[in-house]
């Protein structure tokens, strides 16, 4: 007689955070289209960097946060191309399309705004208000520090990215994932 384990908790056992560490390619590969418009100099290049971007690293994250946020929407991916070219083009024309230290924590500041935003939406949908708004503080803080990180880092921050470097990209998922991995925790 085979013996069948039913769980109580209403959750899956087991999510497959595997996915998750992969997700820091999708900067550097959702930078090449916006590196291949130019740097971010004006509105234009910032709002179409940034949607270009977006779309590669919502893309990413969403390929994963599916298997570890049940019934996470699809919509993942053009908020997070959404809300990275408005929070670009907000923060660039704030400073003024300057990349020197303050202004470009600035920069980052205001960009994780609009994905941390963009994102608390569906994020929201999934596990609830209050672990959206989590996110979006959380956006606040790791933009900026993705940005610092690069710049710590020797890149030639100067070339007006439309986001930030491997580095900071590494720094971002590392800690975006255990914020994630708490609120699925909790919620």
């Amino acid at each position: 007689m085979t013996a069948v384990r039913v769980s109580a908790s209403p959750r899956p056992a087991n999510r497959n955070w595997a996915l998750w560490p992969l997700t820091f390619l999708g900067f550097p590969l959702g930078g090449l289209p916006a590196i291949a418009l130019g740097g971010v100099e004006d509105v234009f290049t910032a709002l179409a960097g940034g949607a270009a971007a977006g779309a590669v690293i919502g893309a990413a994250q969403w390929l994963a946060l599916r298997r570890i946020v049940p019934r996470l929407s699809w919509m993942w991916l053009p908020a997070t191309a959404a809300g990275l070219a408005l929070g670009l083009a907000a923060g660039s024309a704030a400073v003024g399309y300057t990349t020197a230290g303050p202004d470009l924590l600035l920069q980052g500041l205001l960009t994780g705004v609009g994905v941390g935003v963009a994102q608390a939406g569906v994020l929201g949908r999934s596990l609830g208000v209050v672990p959206g708004l989590v996110w979006t503080v959380a956006a606040l803080a790791l933009w900026p520090l993705g940005w610092a990180i690069t710049q710590a880092f020797g890149v030639a921050v100067e070339n007006r990215y439309a986001v930030f470097g491997a580095t900071g990209a590494i720094a971002y998922t590392g800690l975006s994932g255990l914020v994630l991995w708490a609120l699925v925790r909790r919620f």
